[in-house]
């Protein structure tokens, strides 16, 4: 097939650029022994150096030949540029996925990749919009580069092509706030590098009015010229192994006003300012009630408990005595249970922590605050990535007078939600920051930043944002005070920041702005340093409540070119491919992208189908139906009537790719003497029996037959000879080796529901939501084994955010139409289905327009008059009512999976075979992902059908290596004895297939 022509091989670079941002910090204590942890990626050794490339496949490693950094430090900020060159010296290219998180305060704030040995600038995109871009250009065998991040500090960049025996450049731009330590401001950066590289270069600008720059280089050799405030050094070294550090270490500034950085961007002037300011503390009463909420999920595990153990000894050391409750989050928020401290000692509650089951995913959702408690202390990432059934949404209302203090021990953390959820209380890093600071945001009242509304003195448009509004100094002294912001011509002329101390006094510092004039305007597309550190501050603010925010985070992103959960940097390769996908191109390439568009600027909005063309493909699914069956007078076979005619036509007026297979297709005998599946025979004298679930109640008998599926993976075998009281344990005695494999966790789950233990299924299942964040396919995979289980109340919001992560592929509609309908909600159904018959798909999508059409009409026919059609053109109404209806759909993008139905005649409906003698049609073939693939049947022949599923191939690898699918099975569909199963199934690689299940048709 020519969808599977391309070969390349897939980088998994997990934490690769861990090290170059991890500047500031000590390496982490190990948490306690437990099961092993699912959220990815693991924990890094902070100071290993270089990044390495791990291929998998590869017969030589990928290496980094050759490093450039330069580093400019001002105004308590350093902004650092890493230019990297990597060597292939494999004969094959070879695709590279970079995953990195960064430490709280670092930010993406730059990328460009080398095209054609120019270095071409990462431009910024809304975040669908660049994987639906990246995605399409992938097809093309043309990658190109796409920076983004996900719900935590986590970011992920994937390149392609490594050329063969070649070279690649790869440039990343970072800033962050420098570390203060004793009114002295610290940048680090590791140089133990383990091999040898061609070039070495760095090079630093420091701009220090308050005295001369300390440096230390390793055996880098750098040193510091001065010229008035500013200082340069840059050192070069070829054939080299870098060993220490680089540490530059210069006096903070003595005032928010000494430190001022000032630039005028386009019609603003920026500005912004970081300096040690008074922050006195002092002991807080604590309440004889507290409320702990402990997050015993999967990921859960990879916290570092040994700190959380000891921040609560200090705690309860001044908490002395009271009561405490514990609320463990896991896919469900679990019963309070009750504690008594006395005298400091909690031992009880610290046996109950130690002995928790780290498992399933993290539910916040149904938990609410009691009125009678006003103090609680998460320990939690604050990756909250599993709904309820309940409807809720975002994060629990607190009162005014209860608090909420949220700690973190993990590398990889959604900040945001954590600050979102610190309700008058405070966010404790743990991994980042010391643990004195930990205990004096804990146990005594600090000192908080607070911006008045007439925070800019003077006319004119301004705003103000502050780098962090709760200052803690572990000594009751001196913290670091970050703040950024604009004013426009004729605005505001001073800053005013107001500084609440703990005995609710305050102190107003005000900072003089420069005049407009005296600052020089900058030109280019590239926002300033300042401009971009408001930026980030206000995005950071935004966050704590993404779901209320997220236009105005993607305005933000696009308008600094931040990478935030709405905006993502991407790098394509032609002009062609920015004019064709309406991306906005660097400065470079504009006045070519806009010859190409024509110098129009396209509309935006999702493009629809007109009512012709939308009833053109409707009507030759209804021909078929109106057609009588079988027909042994046809001259010409039937797919050259109905399907064939469909193909050419929708190739036409499309151009729609994937419409055929390719040369290399096996012929239809090999497909014929195939394996039967890879599925193995159940243990002795438990052999699975198909499983008869009744007949239709009206018309022709038909029984639906499931054949259980019963995986070939070894840890199958004991899950079957498992005792109820046992299966538990032998599961979490698996888990560990199967930390990866999305199909463990569905088989799991399946013993647990086939034993009554559904609740335990649930659980185990939910870890699919763990396993990777954001990524849709293992979220659909999740969805489609829940709405297997019944619980469509669980599955919806597991859709919802597949549908936020993709909106440009269908089944992110037509997934939740489905789970609607299954809730009695018949009229969004109808709406959503009647939305995606309407839009305009990628051709690989198959015939999903006239499928959601079938689905729609059959739920029209059902609900009658209560269900509004008005919206709907008259002339697509038509019930395609059928005996049989089966429809095929998987989680993996990019894999070709093929439908087969048997009739009792021995014909078998395929893509090869799409209109059987008996008036078996089967859709057109999905050859690139998800399907559906629909098999309809209106008048079923008595006799037995066999309903198969087969991996054809794919151009992609997945997870860990097989594909899930959901086959949905209908009986007497779109009448009112309409029956419906589901069963859930994996395939582990190409060419094998599985026998899903039978229809039984009897006179």
């Amino acid at each position: 097939m020519s969808m599977f022509s391309r070969f390349r091989n897939t980088l998994s670079l997990a934490v690769l650029l861990i090290p170059l941002f991890l500047l500031m910090q000590n390496p982490v204590a190990a948490a306690p022994a437990q099961p092993a942890p699912l959220q990815s990626p693991p924990r890094p050794a902070p100071e290993v150096f270089p990044p390495v490339l791990r291929v998998t496949g590869a017969d030589k490693p990928v290496r980094l030949a050759s490093l450039s950094v330069r580093t400019e430090i001002q105004g308590g900020f350093a902004e650092s540029t890493l230019d990297m060159l990597f060597h292939n010296p494999n004969n094959r290219i070879l695709e590279g996925e970079l995953e990195f998180p960064l430490l709280p305060g670092q930010e993406i704030s730059g990328l460009a990749l080398d095209i054609d040995g120019e270095l071409r600038r990462g431009v910024p995109v809304s975040k669908t919009r660049g994987q639906e871009v990246f995605e399409d250009v992938v097809r093309q065998n043309v990658d190109p580069a796409l920076l983004e991040s996900t719900r935590s500090n986590a970011y992920r960049l994937r390149v392609y092509p490594l050329p063969a025996n070649g070279k690649r450049r790869v440039v990343v731009r970072v800033m962050q706030p420098l570390r203060e330590e004793k009114g002295m401001l610290r940048y680090s950066l590791p140089l133990s590098f383990a091999d040898k590289l061609e070039a070495v270069s760095v090079e630093a600008v420091v701009v220090s009015p308050s005295g001369k720059p300390e440096v230390k280089a390793g055996n880098l050799g750098l040193s510091l010229q001065q010229a008035s405030t500013v200082f340069r050094g840059k050192a070069e070294r070829r054939d080299f192994t870098p060993e220490g550090r680089l540490d530059i270490t210069l006096p903070a500034a003595g005032s928010l006003a000494d430190s001022l950085s000032v630039a005028r961007w386009k019609d603003r002037l920026y500005f912004s300012a970081a300096a040690s300011i008074a922050a006195p503390v002092r002991n807080r009463a604590l309440p004889n009630l507290v409320t702990i909420l402990w997050d015993a999920s999967g990921s859960g595990a990879e916290r570092d408990h040994a700190k959380e153990f000891a921040l609560l000894d200090s705690y309860f050391r001044a908490f002395v005595s009271g009561e405490v409750r514990l609320i463990v989050l896991r896919d469900t928020v679990g019963t309070p249970q009750r504690f008594s401290v006395s005298n400091g000692d909690w031992t009880e509650l610290k046996t109950a922590l130690h002995d928790l089951v780290y498992d399933g995913a993290t539910n916040l959702t149904d938990w609410a605050p009691s009125p009678d408690c006003r103090e609680y202390l998460l320990f939690s990432d604050g990756i909250f990535n599993y709904r309820s059934g309940s409807g809720k949404e975002g994060f629990p209302v607190m009162a005014k007078e209860q608090r909420l203090f949220a700690v973190n021990t993990s590398l990889t953390a959604d900040y945001p939600a954590l600050r979102g959820l610190a309700v008058g209380g405070a966010v404790i890093d743990l991994p980042h920051e010391s643990f004195a600071s930990a205990e004096a945001k804990l146990l005594r009242e600090g000192t908080r930043i607070s911006i008045p509304g007439a925070s800019l003195s003077g006319a004119g448009e301004a705003t103000l944002d502050p780098g962090s509004a709760y200052l803690a100094a572990s000594d009751g002294q001196e913290a670091a005070c970050r703040l950024a912001g604009w004013v426009k011509r004729n605005g505001a002329k001073e800053i005013s920041v107001r500084v609440v101390l703990p005995d609710g006094s305050s102190n107003d510092i005000a900072v003089p702005l420069p005049a407009w004039d005296s600052v020089p305007g900058i030109d280019g597309e590239d926002a300033p340093l300042q401009a971009r550190l408001w930026g980030r501050y206000a995005v950071a603010r935004l966050e704590a409540d993404h779901r209320l925010n997220k236009m105005a985070i993607a305005r933000l992103g696009e308008q600094f070119g931040i990478v935030s959960r709405e905006t993502s940097l991407i790098v394509l390769e032609t002009a062609e491919d920015y004019a064709r996908h309406d991306v906005t191109p660097p400065a470079a390439l504009k006045a070519q992208v806009d010859a190409l568009r024509g110098n129009r600027v396209e509309s935006g909005g999702e493009k629809r189908l007109s009512d012709d063309v939308l009833f053109a493909m409707w009507k030759e699914k209804v021909a078929w139906w109106e057609t009588s069956f079988p027909r042994k007078s046809e001259t010409k076979k039937p797919e050259e009537q109905f399907e064939a005619r469909q193909r050419v036509r929708l190739a036409q007026d499309f151009e729609l790719p994937g419409l055929a297979r390719s040369a290399t297709l096996p012929a239809p005998e090999a497909l014929l003497e195939m394996s039967p599946g890879s599925g193995a025979e159940a243990p002795p004298g438990q052999q699975p029996q198909l499983k008869d679930e009744g007949q239709a109640q009206e018309g022709a008998a038909i029984g639906i037959r499931l054949k259980p599926w019963v995986p070939d993976a070894p840890y199958i075998a004991r899950m079957w000879a498992a005792k109820d009281n046992e299966l538990y344990a032998i599961y979490l005695d698996e888990r560990p080796g199967y930390i990866n494999s999305s199909a463990f966790f569905i088989d799991v789950a399946d013993r647990f529901f086939e034993r009554g233990m559904k609740d335990l299924g649930l659980r185990v299942l939910s870890n699919l939501a763990e396993m990777q964040l954001e990524n849709r396919q293992i979220l659909r995979m999740l969805a489609y084994r829940l709405m297997q289980a019944g619980e469509m109340s669980l599955a919806l919001p597991v859709l919802e955010q597949v549908r936020e992560l993709a909106p440009y592929e269908p089944q992110s509609l037509r997934d939740i139409a489905l789970a609607q309908a299954s809730l009695g909600n018949t009229q969004d159904a109808v709406d959503l289905l009647h939305e995606t018959a309407r839009r305009v798909w990628s051709g690989r999508f198959g015939e999903i327009n006239t499928i959601a059409l079938t689905e729609m009409n059959a739920l029209v026919a059902g609900a009658g008059k209560a269900v509004k059609t008005d919206a709907i053109n008259p002339r697509l109404i038509k019930n395609l009512a059928s005996d049989l209806r089966v429809v095929l759909s998987w989680d993996t993008d990019n894999t070709d999976m093929d439908l087969l139905v048997t009739g009792p005649d021995g014909e078998a409906a395929s893509f090869q075979n799409p209109l059987t003698k008996l008036g078996g049609r089967m859709s057109r073939d999905c050859t690139q992902g998800y399907g559906p693939e629909e098999f309809m049947l209106k008048k079923a022949s008595p006799g037995v059908y066999r309903v198969e599923a087969d991996y054809y191939g794919h151009s992609r690898q997945t997870i860990a290596g097989e594909v899930t699918m959901m086959v949905t099975v209908f009986s007497k569909f779109g009448t009112p004895g309409q029956k419906e199963e589901r069963i859930t199934l994996w395939l582990k690689k190409a060419k094998d297939r599985v026998l899903a299940a039978e229809f039984t048709v009897k006179e």
